[in-house]
């Protein structure tokens, strides 16, 4: 996780979905890609498909996420994610009357995981879940039930953001690495990779102390701060296509 940060090109979907499977299994990463000998990788993505990436360029690594000393992996996985959204057939989700300004903004965070797992999400909005509900009661649920099944969670913040939290910014895409029931607490991946000390006590007015983008807060704050949970799901994608099998 310490070697995963996020670069500039507006790519936290794709940083945090990384953090999360990386988190979820460290081998994740090394069994789906492959070093063919000729300085050629392939990429294996979920469902079975792959992306053959010929060589990277010193462009790719000065341009894209890196995992720095750690070797190209990251570089090469951005590449081939990058080549698995122009042949997506998941439909575009951005908000009618908007112009994407990069290939990235055309595509959820949810929809990164079902390129990566060959899963199909189930995306639930927070806006109207209060602490002590009945919805509440689902969602802790839902958050056990998920990690219980050894899938991944994504969460998102809106632009404005719901509530300005300090070092949380709005329009961005995070992992939900695990979830404390008895607690009630959850620990999140911020793709930045950030340190953060609050000036105060934690919580929504000071922030949350946060180190390697990492952060534990309520789930009772998660839900005024997200916009949104992207849970993976046992299912199967029906309407991908990533490169060719």
């Amino acid at each position: 996780m310490s070697a995963i940060h996020q670069g500039g090109m507006g790519d936290c979907p794709f940083v945090s979905t990384i953090g999360a499977l990386v988190h979820r299994d460290p081998t994740f990463i090394k069994k789906m890609t492959t070093e063919n000998g000729t300085g050629s990788f392939t990429v294996s993505f979920g469902g079975g498909h792959s992306i053959r990436l010929n060589h990277i360029t010193d462009a790719d690594i000065g341009m894209w996420t890196s995992a720095g000393t750690n070797g190209l992996w990251l570089t090469v996985l951005e590449k081939a994610y990058r080549r698995a959204l122009l042949h997506a057939k998941i439909p575009h989700k951005s908000q009618e009357g908007t112009k994407a300004e990069s290939i990235y903004d055309q595509f959820i965070s949810g929809d990164t995981v079902q390129i990566f797992t060959g899963h199909e999400i189930f995306r639930l909005e927070l806006k109207d879940i209060r602490h002590g509900t009945e919805k509440y009661v689902s969602l802790r649920q839902n958050l056990k039930t998920t990690f219980a099944n050894h899938l991944i969670i994504k969460a998102s913040t809106s632009k404005p953001p719901r509530t300005k939290v300090p070092d949380v910014p709005g329009t961005h895409a995070y992992a939900v690495l695990a979830y404390d029931q008895k607690n009630d607490m959850l620990e999140v991946f911020n793709p930045w990779g950030n340190t953060f000390a609050p000036n105060g006590e934690e919580g929504l007015e000071n922030g949350y102390a946060t180190n390697g983008g990492i952060f534990h807060l309520p789930l009772r704050d998660a839900i005024r701060i997200f916009e949104a949970f992207n849970f993976e799901t046992q299912n199967p994608v029906q309407h991908q296509a990533v490169g060719r099998k």
